[in-house]
């Protein structure tokens, strides 16, 4: 079983400046596996693996990885892995090679959100050739993560305003927006979508990871140096399991890593 720590959004949270920074990286790490444990005791027995997601920098990851090096020593006889975006792959030499066991790449969240000129920030084909053309050799065991997930993205006169979980857009879509393009809706009036007010003439893109994209890159990935065994993870939002029917076949692109 796989224990999946929440992802650090402020790093430097944990790593103030000054002389203690290793005696703050070393209470950091009791910290984060004291919570993780009595938030998990039930499974305690169940678990082998437990992961860490941070999307680090160059700039962080120095105390980023000692955290990882201090994590693994208290918890020794776990397998520690960590999240691993594409661009840290792609340029390995530049970030850096965290010192866990193995990784998970991450592919999904590719392009920028916030751009209303972006198709699709969760899933883009052309984006993920960017980093896994040429095949290249990673120094760690990979697994792979891609979406199963889809929301909205709603824009006000242009500018980013906020996502649109899937629960919400099934709930609102028919009755306030009107179809434009193949996943761009208009508000046809104002309303309070939750504590969000949104504006009639506002623009929402529905974003849907697409299976034949996804086959496509499964096609890509098996020319890298992968896990073997590889574990292949489907990342969703929420718990209703409901949000997978937009991927006719799941199943399909587990038999494309064979």
């Amino acid at each position: 079983m796989l224990y999946r720590v929440a992802s650090f959004e402020q790093e430097n949270q944990y790593w103030p400046d000054g002389r203690t920074e290793m005696d703050t990286n070393y209470n950091a790490a009791q910290q984060i596996m004291q919570q993780n444990m009595a938030n998990s005791r039930k499974w305690l027995a169940r678990i082998r693996e437990w992961q860490i997601d941070c999307d680090w920098t160059v700039s962080t990851r120095a105390k980023f990885f000692y955290l990882l090096t201090e994590l693994k020593r208290l918890q020794p006889a776990w397998t520690l892995s960590c999240t691993i975006r594409l661009h840290q792959f792609k340029y390995a030499e530049k970030t850096g090679v965290p010192p866990v066991d193995c990784g998970m790449l991450m592919c999904y969240n590719l392009d920028d959100l916030k751009d209303p000129d972006t198709p699709n920030s969760i899933f883009n084909y052309a984006e993920s050739r960017k980093y896994l053309e040429p095949a290249q050799a990673y120094p760690l065991p990979l697994d792979v993560a891609l979406p199963a997930f889809r929301w909205g993205v709603l824009f006000h006169l242009g500018k980013f305003k906020c996502i649109v979980p899937e629960q919400d857009w099934e709930a609102y879509h028919e009755q306030y927006f009107e179809q434009k393009t193949e996943n761009l809706f208009q508000a046809k009036t104002d309303f309070t979508l939750n504590d969000q007010f949104v504006r009639e003439g506002d623009l929402l893109r529905f974003e849907v990871p697409d299976q034949r994209e996804l086959l496509q890159t499964i096609n890509l990935l098996r020319r890298q140096t992968l896990a073997q065994p590889m574990n292949l993870a489907f990342f969703h939002l929420g718990s209703n399991r409901t949000s997978y029917d937009h991927i006719p076949n799941l199943q399909a692109l587990v038999a494309a890593f064979r």
